[in-house]
Parts: C-alpha cells; sequence; structure tokens
C-alpha cells in the first residue's frame, strides 16, 4: 500500500476468532465508502485466524497500488489493549475506528455515514451499536436513538451529563471515531493487560477532549458469546474493573481536580476562567455517574457472591450518590433497601438481562 493518507484507519484486533473473523473482514471491506485502511492486528492467534488475515493480504496486493487497503500485523500475544496499540502505531487514517473481530458493521453505508457526521472534524464521534446472540438470530437496539441537534448544541460538559441522564454509557471504543492526531498527542494509547480497559481509556479521552460529536448511528452490531469477558467475567475482571473505579473515584474525590491542574495554563491562555470551572465541574460530575453506574456493575458481577479484595469495595459506595437517571436511582433504593449482597444479585440479574442470556 502505496503511503498515502486515509480518512480512516479501521483496527482490528484478531485473537483465534476463525468462525467470525471472515464476517467482520467482509463487513468492513464491502463499504461503499472507500477512503480507509483497514489494519489487522494478529495477536499470536493460535487456530487459523492468522492464515486467513494473510490470505486476504495477498488478495488485497493483487489490487492496484492506489485501491489497497489491507495492511497485515503478526505479532505475540499482548492482549487486545496492546494490539490495538500496535495498530495505532502505524495507522495512516486521519480518523481510527475500532473493530472487535467477532463483530461486524451492518451494511455498506455504515461508514459514510460516519463520514457524513465528522464534517465539523471533533476531537472524537460517538455513535450508538446494536447486539446480536451468536448465530445472529436475534438483533437488539442497546440505547435510545437521541436528538442528535439538541445534543450536539450543548456545551462539552452538559453533553456528557445529558448522556449519563439518559443512561447512554457508550464506553466502548469501537463506538467512536477518534481523530488520531488528536489520540498521538494526549497519549491516549490503552493501558496493557487491564480487562474492562475501555472504560479507563473512555474517562482519559473525555477528559483530554474539547470537542464531542454524537451521531444515532447504529451500524455496529457486537457479538454476544458465551464464555466472552462481558458475558462471563472472571475474578481478573472483576479486580480489574475495581482498580478502574478506585483509580477514577480517588482522582475525582477532590472537587477542585481539573480547576487545580489547569489553572495556571488557563491563565495563561487568558481563556474565561469560570467558565472554563463550570465546565469542568460538569465533566467531573458526568464521569462520577459513570462510576457510580460501572460500581453497580462490579456488585452486578459478584451476583452477591464473594470476590478477593471485596471488603475494599465498600470505601467506595459513596459513588452511590451521584447520577440521576432512572436507572442510577432504582440501583441506588435498592442498594439502600436491599443492602449490597441482596442488591448484588439482582444486579446480577439485570446485567444478564441486559446481555440477552
Amino acid at each position: 500500500m502505496e503511503d498515502k493518507k486515509k480518512k480512516f484507519s479501521v483496527i482490528v484486533p484478531v485473537y483465534n476468532v476463525e468462525q467470525y473473523l471472515r464476517r467482520c473482514v467482509e463487513s468492513i471491506l464491502g463499504q461503499s465508502f472507500t477512503d480507509f485502511e483497514m489494519i489487522l492486528v494478529d495477536d499470536g492467534s493460535t487456530d487459523a485466524s492468522g492464515k486467513i488475515c494473510d490470505a486476504y493480504y495477498e488478495e488485497d496486493m493483487r489490487r492496484s497500488a492506489e485501491s489497497r487497503r489491507i495492511v497485515v500485523l503478526h505479532k505475540e500475544n499482548g492482549g487486545l489493549s496492546e494490539a490495538r496499540n500496535s495498530g495505532i502505531r502505524i495507522a495512516r487514517g486521519e480518523y481510527l475506528l475500532f473493530v472487535d473481530s467477532d463483530d461486524f458493521w451492518e451494511d455498506c453505508g455504515f461508514l459514510g455515514r460516519i463520514f457524513d457526521a465528522l464534517k465539523e472534524e471533533p476531537d472524537f464521534l460517538l455513535f450508538s451499536f446494536k447486539r446480536c446472540n451468536e448465530k445472529e438470530t436475534k438483533f437488539w437496539t442497546c440505547y435510545p436513538a437521541l436528538k442528535e441537534k439538541l445534543l450536539n448544541r450543548l456545551e462539552y460538559g452538559k453533553a456528557q451529563n445529558y448522556l449519563m441522564k439518559q443512561d447512554v454509557y457508550l464506553v466502548s471504543a469501537c463506538c467512536k471515531a477518534v481523530k488520531t492526531e488528536f489520540l498521538v498527542e494526549k497519549d491516549l494509547y490503552f493501558e496493557k493487560g487491564l480487562l474492562s480497559e475501555d472504560i479507563d481509556w473512555y474517562i482519559r479521552l473525555v477528559l483530554a477532549a474539547k470537542r464531542m460529536v454524537y451521531s444515532k448511528e447504529n451500524g455496529y452490531v457486537y457479538r454476544v458469546r458465551e464464555g466472552s469477558i462481558t458475558t462471563d467475567p472472571g475474578v481478573k475482571n472483576r479486580i480489574d474493573l475495581y482498580r478502574i473505579i478506585a483509580k477514577w473515584a480517588d482522582y475525582f474525590k477532590d472537587g477542585m481536580f481539573y480547576e487545580k491542574r489547569n489553572r495556571r495554563k488557563l491563565k495563561e491562555e487568558k481563556q474565561d476562567w469560570k467558565k472554563r470551572r463550570r465546565e469542568n465541574g460538569r465533566v467531573r460530575k458526568a464521569m462520577l455517574a459513570l462510576l457510580a453506574y460501572e460500581y453497580f456493575i462490579l456488585l452486578g458481577y459478584c451476583d452477591g457472591h464473594k470476590s478477593p479484595g471485596e471488603k475494599e469495595w465498600k470505601k467506595y459506595s459513596w459513588l452511590i450518590r451521584y447520577g440521576s437517571s432512572r436507572k442510577i436511582r432504582l440501583c441506588r433504593w435498592a442498594y439502600w433497601l436491599l443492602g449490597r449482597k441482596r442488591a448484588g444479585k439482582l444486579y446480577g440479574y439485570v446485567v444478564r438481562k441486559r446481555q440477552g442470556k
């Protein structure tokens, strides 16, 4: 592939997904909008996934140089975060998109609609997604379609709070288009070896960005598979989720954290300090609402059973005071009325129901 800038770099981490990989790749290659490169990062697969990647690459090499779109990178197994980071380092697209290799785009017009939504060149674009069962016989929408014009007219901090109040928690990297230059400049790489890494990454993204655009596009399809991290969270997943919650809860606990950190810089740039302070306070409030939601998810993962370090979790129960959405209010009342363990069983049921189980 010639060294020419593309509009999009679509990064697909691949690990032992031979059963689903072709469906994923074909949905990307079949897009009517063609100004993109697809980076397949084989993360040390032990099945035929690596060979499937190479077959697509060889087929792509038979095309003319200007129409080639596939890059394949083979590496030792390092996990999802490191696979994504490897793709970011070689990406030449103006914007980055991430696709999990067992998921797919629903139709050939998906990428064109994402392109249309990026006309204002925001730091990142946020969009929704669908879920489907393993055999693609059942599809369901995850979040309601919000009013694009209303949301995109709001100031950045107000927009983040609006999403939280609507129970829209789009933390996955797969429902974002992120400006490459912005991501690299702000060092928004994924933390290696961390499960639930998208939550940590999303909070860092929100704090670093100044401009977000929302699209009600939901052509990304997330496949719900038995035994995946999200449907069957193990001990490490619970511990890592707790660590993320603890890290950011401690960070946000001081209500002046963001203002103190940026005050000198803002004065040097002669920005409106009071306006920026209000904006930062709104972002902080939104992220605390997100952490409250994730805290309830953590209790649901435990489903009333004991987990390592569970005693430490109680000191972050203050997070449940945040968030004013209907879902958070219901979870809060269940926690107060039933207690942590019984409420955990209820949350566990809700989490499984949400995942279509």
